[in-house]
């Protein structure tokens, strides 16, 4: 009989690689995030239709984000292979976001990302005293094949 180990969800964790920049909250943003975003991915073994799915949703996210930011706008991209999670939101810790009256996963937009991302979400981001300093968007990516987890046998 063998014992097992099993591992910690903070192990995948330990072995991402993260990026992160960034950029003035105007239009042209979101095309540097589209280029950032493919050349961070193209070092990496991401397969090539993932790049464009990830430049496709960044370019969402970043437009979808700009009318809503009051700061500067922060991307960042972690690889927890074979996944890609992209997040975009504020760095203004001062800020607070346009719709806060509004549930964050209540929009009709997104539609690409939504579409695109096996998981995406928009969430509140928190300061300190608990008070809602920002917003952000975030979608993954992952290869299905990779991401699959074995078939058991017959």
């Amino acid at each position: 009989m063998r014992t097992a180990t099993l591992r910690s969800p903070d192990a995948a964790y330990a072995t991402a690689d993260s990026y992160r920049f960034i950029a003035p909250a105007i239009p042209a943003s979101a095309r540097v995030a589209r280029d950032v975003v493919r050349a961070v991915l193209l070092t990496t073994t991401v397969p090539a239709v993932l790049i464009e799915d990830a430049r496709v949703c960044v370019s969402d996210a970043v437009t979808y984000m700009i009318p809503r930011l009051l700061g500067p706008l922060a991307v960042e991209i972690t690889l927890i292979r074979p996944r890609v999670v992209v997040a975009v939101g504020t760095d203004n810790p001062q800020g607070t976001p346009v719709e806060y009256g509004r549930r964050p996963d209540d929009h009709p937009r997104l539609t690409l990302l939504r579409r695109l991302g096996a998981a995406s979400g928009v969430t509140w981001t928190w300061g300190a005293g608990h008070h809602v300093i920002g917003k952000r968007v975030w979608f993954e990516l992952h290869d299905a094949v990779g991401a699959r987890p074995p078939e058991a046998g017959p």
